[in-house]
């Protein structure tokens, strides 16, 4: 009889090779402007649940006795973590909020109109569980390439469902619990005009063997099989105003929703 070793699995977005050095500088983000990049984060996180529920019913139906399982494979998102380079300090022209800065607060490149010196900066890490939202978003076609959180887990998704009918000895099974994570570099961009867009950013190898962010921004998030045994689960209700069970949970409609 055939055994199914379980796995989990950890992976890290490195994009090397001649990435573009004004890109491969610590990027520190305004404080007052923290809740725009949570913000983003969300969106592109929920573009890419829509991606699943539209994806799903093509998954079951194409379903398919394999080398290794059947096709039958998810990854559902259940937290994610956001690692920030911040500072206090104030846009210094041209409108920029968000500049590059080195350790000792030399003037870099602040992304598209000028520079600027940082003399302050702070490491935040804020960390939620993704929930369903009161309200669905349907998927469209071509909100993927829009949102490179959403892209690159939908890539990790697809590549998990191409596997199955390779010849091998073995078979992996995606488990629950906490191994499973995908940790993404990101770059904050400002374009001037108010508005902020969270892209992929280049990773390096560090003196420990460690790989990291280039820009000092990542976001990590923890994912799950999908039960195929079961529906989707259901939306929740609206909050009820004072419910401490719907206490700090936050949310809304971003600038890219609408885009």
């Amino acid at each position: 009889m055939r055994r199914t070793l379980g796995a989990s699995a950890a992976v890290l977005v490195v994009l090397g090779g001649c990435a573009d050095p004004k890109l491969s500088k610590v990027r520190a983000i305004n404080t007052d402007r923290v809740g725009e990049v949570i913000e983003q984060a969300k969106y592109q996180l929920g573009v890419y649940t829509a991606y699943q529920r539209y994806r799903y019913p093509v998954v079951i139906r194409r379903s398919r006795s394999k080398v290794c399982g059947n096709g039958l494979i998810g990854m559902d998102v259940e937290t994610a973590k956001l690692e920030l380079v911040t500072t206090n300090e104030k846009t210094v022209g041209g409108g920029i909020a968000v500049a590059g800065l080195s350790a000792g607060g030399a003037v870099l490149g602040a992304g598209v109109s000028g520079s600027r010196v940082t003399t302050d900066s702070q490491t935040l890490t804020f960390t939620g569980d993704v929930l369903l939202s009161s309200q669905a978003i349907d998927y469209r076609q071509g909100m993927l390439e829009r949102a490179p959180i959403a892209q690159a887990l939908a890539n990790l998704w697809q590549a998990t469902l191409v596997e199955g009918d390779k010849p091998s000895d073995v078979c992996l099974r995606l488990k629950s619990g906490d191994g499973n994570s995908y940790k993404i570099s990101l770059n904050v961009v400002d374009d001037g005009k108010g508005n902020i867009s969270l892209q992929l950013a280049p990773s390096t190898l560090t003196a420990n063997g460690e790989l990291k962010s280039t820009t000092g921004n990542t976001i990590t998030v923890t994912f799950a099989p999908h039960d195929f045994s079961k529906p989707f689960k259901k939306r929740p209700q609206r909050a009820a105003a004072g419910d401490p069970n719907d206490a700090n949970i936050f949310g809304g409609k971003s600038k890219s929703a609408s885009q």
